[in-house]
């Protein structure tokens, strides 16, 4: 009998996978609300779900790719207050990259999904630093995070 698998099955298939089983093993899965029996209607609405999760998957294509030609290869400038010895009062995070982008591109990035290049997780001293942006899977934007001292 096929059945669509409603919840992931070991050994079987996980969750939207049309799968041919026995009939014995079939009626445990439609009994323990595991597995929908195929039919015209459960097909239809499958192939429903995965055209609008294409779409929406192309939207944000679409999205990130518009975002990497605002930001790759950009110049990010951070004015920071200087300690006593020169050296940065703060470090300047994820979260505060994140912030500064949104100040002045207008673009809201997720501080989870900005790295630093060339240093840890924070910058600790003033000058350039490379950093990269995840926007979608295989789309990445560079851009140049430039510390300098406030006047």
């Amino acid at each position: 009998m096929k059945v669509v698998l409603l919840k992931d099955v070991k050994g079987t298939g996980k969750v939207g996978d049309v799968v041919e089983v026995k009939d014995g093993y079939a009626r445990y899965l439609l009994n323990s609300n595991s597995a929908k029996k195929v039919t015209s209607g459960v097909m239809q609405e499958i192939e429903d779900k995965e055209m609008s999760k294409e779409r929406k998957n192309a939207l944000a294509k679409e999205q990130a790719l518009k975002i990497f030609a605002q930001i790759n290869e950009k110049i990010l400038n951070i004015d920071v207050d200087a300690g006593v010895s020169g050296k940065l009062h703060k470090s300047i995070t994820n979260a505060r990259i994140s912030d500064e982008l949104k100040k002045k591109f207008g673009i809201d990035i997720d501080k989870r999904k900005i790295s630093l290049l060339d240093s840890e997780h924070v910058i600790k001293t003033f000058g350039s630093h490379s950093c990269s942006v995840q926007l979608f899977p295989n789309i990445s934007a560079n851009i140049l995070v430039n510390v300098v001292e406030t006047n």
